[in-house]
Formats: C-alpha cells, sequence, structure tokens
C-alpha cells in the first residue's frame, strides 16, 4: 500500500507545491499595490504552482509510478528493483526527454485544476475565519 512513498516523500512536491504558490500569490500582490489578494490572483497562483511543481517534480514521479505499477506483477516479473535501477533504464532507453515523458499532458491539467484549488481554498480560509471571528 505504501510503495513508492519514498520517492514520494523525497521529491517534496508539497513544499514546491505551497512554497511556489504563495510566492506567486504575494508578487502578484505587490505588483498590483492592493492589501488583499482575490479569486483572479489565487487562480493564477494556484495555476502557476501547480505548472512549476509538475515541471520540478514530474522526472520522480514518473519513476514512482513506473516502481509502483510493478506491486500486481508476480516475484519474477518485476523489472526493477530499486528506483536508481529504473531511473537509469529510462535514461538508457529515451535519454534526458524520457524524463518527461508523458508531461504534457499534466501541464495541460494543472492549471485549471490547482488554480480552482486555491480558489477554493482561500474562499474556505476566508469564510472559516470569518466564522471564528479571526482577521483573514
Amino acid at each position: 500500500m505504501y510503495y513508492g512513498i519514498g520517492l514520494h516523500i523525497y521529491s517534496s512536491g508539497t513544499a514546491i507545491y505551497f512554497a511556489s504558490y504563495e510566492t506567486v500569490k504575494e508578487t502578484l500582490r505587490r505588483l498590483t499595490g492592493s492589501d488583499t489578494t482575490g479569486p483572479l490572483t489565487h487562480m493564477l497562483a494556484g495555476g502557476t504552482c501547480g505548472v512549476v511543481s509538475w515541471l520540478l517534480i514530474f522526472p520522480v514521479d514518473l519513476i514512482k509510478s513506473t516502481m509502483q505499477s510493478q506491486v500486481l506483477k508476480p516475484k519474477g516479473a518485476k523489472t526493477f528493483t530499486s528506483s536508481l535501477q529504473c531511473l537509469r533504464d529510462i535514461h538508457s532507453r529515451l535519454g534526458l526527454a524520457g524524463l518527461y515523458r508523458g508531461i504534457s499532458v499534466s501541464l495541460i491539467r494543472a492549471f485549471p485544476i490547482h488554480g480552482l484549488n486555491f480558489v477554493v481554498y482561500e474562499w474556505a480560509r476566508a469564510h472559516i475565519c470569518r466564522l471564528a471571528g479571526r482577521p483573514e
């Protein structure tokens, strides 16, 4: 059930994701000269952070997914015994571009999905803060 979790943790995807979101959101806030941010800023920052995250972590995610796809294979049929072996195989067969094979689909869906994700997140956070009587 947790096969490949080490690669997931190693990729630091969540740290990249939230750091890039906050950085873009703050940059857009400063560029507009506003004290607050709105849904358009959240959409742009969220979409950008989704794209940036995928660009940085895609190779690790590809290796993780490839390793995880072996879980249901019989013991003798497994192709790779380590993540490093998987990386070397992909690189030797497909070159550096092989580590980004399939990224276009992830990037096409990344901007709208992550943009909407943060619009909803910021709306819910602000609503909860108002209900709790705390400043946003």
